[in-house]
Order: C-alpha cells, then sequence, then structure tokens
C-alpha cells in the first residue's frame, strides 16, 4: 500500500485525530480480503507538506500497523518531479539495515 498517510479519507490517528476512516482497520481488511503484503512506511521524509516531527509520528505509526499485521515494510524510491523532491531521485528514503531485512523476508 503506497502513501498510506496521503489518503484523505483516512483519520489522522498519529496526530490524535479520529474523524474519518481507521487505517489500522482499512490496512486490516486489505491484508485479509485482498491479500497485501506490504506497507509503505518510508517515505514522508522527503515531501515538503510534513514536518520531521510529522514524518516520525506517520513513519512510526503505519510501521506498528505494519508489525501487527505482519506486513512487509516498504520505503518510497519514486519521484515525481523536483517541486516534490529536489534531487533525491532514487534515494530509498530508510536505511541499509531496513533495506537488508526486506530483500531477506523476501526470499523464499
Amino acid at each position: 500500500l503506497a502513501h498510506p498517510a496521503m489518503c484523505k479519507k483516512f483519520s489522522k490517528n498519529w496526530l490524535g485525530e479520529t474523524k474519518g476512516l481507521d487505517s489500522f482497520k482499512f490496512i486490516k481488511m486489505l491484508k485479509e480480503e485482498y491479500g497485501l503484503d506490504g506497507v509503505e512506511i518510508y517515505n514522508y521524509s522527503g515531501v515538503i507538506k510534513y514536518s520531521e516531527h510529522s514524518t516520525t509520528l506517520i513513519n512510526n505509526y503505519f510501521k506498528e500497523i505494519s508489525e501487527k499485521l505482519n506486513l512487509l515494510n516498504t520505503w518510497g524510491s519514486d519521484w515525481h518531479g523536483s517541486k516534490w523532491w529536489g534531487s533525491r531521485f532514487g534515494a530509498f528514503g530508510t536505511s541499509v539495515e531496513n533495506v537488508k531485512d526486506f530483500l531477506k523476508k523476501l526470499v523464499i
């Protein structure tokens, strides 16, 4: 599931808001009914509209959901132009350890 924090229908639980669709319940339904196997949680560090504090809250919130539901944690490496990302084309926004952990989970 890409960019879950950008879904306008979700309540912003990481900010204490409860108005809107519960993201945990929705992601759980996607896993159970449609076979969702991963959530993109590390993509917000380059988004201009989020402060560093908000980025941390968002990443921690969706990482917690991902871990509770035993989903893969992924990150954004896509590029939407310099308006959003500057010169960060191809930057993963995560650590080498997270990449290694992700690759281990892919090995069957």
